[in-house]
């Protein structure tokens, strides 16, 4: 009996690493949608925005731009001059800082 409980549980377990590398290049695909849409901005206006949400305008595609793979926010912050910025993820463990941030 226990032999039949753990077999079904295998694919589970392969799917959960599955989707967890799965995380991290969607996150990374995510960040490179984000930056290409901060380059698009800065060629339109000049600078980098302020704040995500400045990209969003009315676009109901881009309502979740500033949030990751895992629905958690995305950091972003314009340099002083606006010719800059840093994008970051917290990454799986959801804190900044960390050396599992994934950063554009």
């Amino acid at each position: 009996m226990v032999g039949l409980l753990f077999l079904p549980t295998l694919p589970l377990l392969g799917f959960t690493v599955l989707l967890s590398g799965n995380a991290e290049a969607e996150t990374a695909k995510k960040l490179s949608d984000v930056a290409a849409l901060l380059r698009h901005e800065k060629t339109t206006i000049g600078t980098y925005p302020l704040a995500l949400a400045s990209i969003v305008r009315y676009n109901p595609l881009l309502q979740n731009i500033h949030k990751d793979y895992r629905n958690r926010e995305l950091h972003y912050e314009r340099h002083s001059s606006g010719k800059g910025y840093i994008l970051i993820s917290p990454g799986p463990d959801g804190n900044l800082n960390t050396t599992d941030d994934i950063e554009h």
